[in-house]
């Protein structure tokens, strides 16, 4: 389902959790005392190109779902899942609805299918704000590369 737009839904509760957890520790942390530190949500339009999904695995969080695909990402103890793509360029996203123009044709139907100008909207802006995301994920990732977690 080939689509750039805001469509995932997030698990508030579960998000709305983890939030406060990390706050707390925050807040008890030397480090961190007296300083205006704190974690918060923020809303983020992904890029979606897929036509099936999959099961939370036992133990997983579901993080993500839309009113498309009930699963689009999930944690299971240090680890993230993503359905949608984070890692997009502009060039890459007129490819993918260049050469995938067929499939965008035969699902066209589908409400959660977007024709290849609407993707292609405000690309590179939707680019940059979706690189944003991407490199917070993947800072936050490596960080725990390199801490051994």
């Amino acid at each position: 389902m080939p689509s750039f737009d805001i469509v995932s839904q997030v698990d508030r509760q579960e998000v709305k959790n983890a939030l406060e957890q990390a706050n707390r520790e925050i807040q008890n942390r030397y480090d961190f005392k007296g300083s205006d530190a704190r974690i918060e949500q923020a809303a983020f339009e992904s890029f979606h190109w897929h036509g099936e999904t999959f099961s939370i695995p036992p133990g997983g969080t579901r993080l993500l779902s839309n009113t498309h695909c009930g699963n689009q990402a999930f944690a299971l103890g240090k680890h993230l899942a993503l359905q949608c793509h984070i890692e997009m360029t502009e060039d890459l996203v007129r490819a993918w609805c260049r050469d995938g123009r067929r499939e965008i044709e035969r699902s066209a139907s589908s409400p959660g299918v977007q024709q290849p100008e609407e993707i292609a909207r405000d690309l590179a802006q939707r680019i940059e704000q979706l690189h944003r995301v991407a490199n917070r994920v993947y800072d936050r990732w490596a960080d725990g590369l390199s801490r051994g977690n």
